[in-house]
């Protein structure tokens, strides 16, 4: 699927911007506070230096095999048939945990909002406000993320203003929560 224009580096910027702060504000630091107590927040490090070397070869193969993408490094490194088998094993992978995740969005948007409808269909009306977007294309969403940048880095800075007067900076210690090896291993086991 070709896309017809190309993002700007600011719509980039936000629509990455945007993505991390709805990972990082799900329930992301309730998961990683009960293990590690107060040391979570090293934990996406850990995490981060887990990641990288396979992130670096990924972009080492596809820059040594000139593929565009990873359908076509795997059908380069496997073959036709094994690759597509792959790549497919991966969508699905892929595709599973998306819609585990967004099923929690659905329980969380019902218990808001709508209350009194059926979970299905409130899943089955994001799916298809999803599928708009993905038909619109990758600059809509983009041009949409730079819109709202803005918005939501306003509301962060009230957020942090409002937040002060209760910040209590001695529960920082001890620095590494339950144990350093705790924190690892979370690390480890998140990456």
């Amino acid at each position: 699927m070709k896309v017809n224009s190309k993002l700007s580096t600011y719509e980039i910027f936000a629509l990455t911007n945007i993505a991390i702060v709805m990972i990082i504000t799900d329930t992301t630091p309730s998961l990683l506070a009960q293990n590690t107590k107060n040391a979570f927040w090293y934990v996406p490090l850990v995490s981060f230096l887990v990641v990288l070397p396979s992130f670096l070869i990924l972009l080492y193969l596809l820059r040594k095999y000139n593929a565009e993408h990873l359908v076509e490094l795997l059908e380069i490194l496997f073959g036709k048939f094994l690759g597509k088998v792959f790549a497919f094993i991966v969508f699905m992978a892929n595709f599973l945990l998306l819609t585990l995740d967004k099923r929690s969005y659905v329980g969380q948007i019902k218990l808001l909002y709508f209350e009194q409808s059926q979970l299905f269909s409130i899943f089955i009306i994001l799916a298809i406000v999803c599928i708009f977007g993905a038909v619109r294309g990758i600059k809509v969403i983009g041009y949409t993320a730079k819109l709202f940048l803005p918005y939501f880095q306003i509301s962060l800075i009230i957020l942090i203003i409002l937040i002060i007067p209760s910040l209590i900076p001695e529960r920082i210690f001890p620095i590494f929560g339950s144990g350093l090896t705790e924190v690892i291993q979370e690390g480890v086991l998140k990456g």
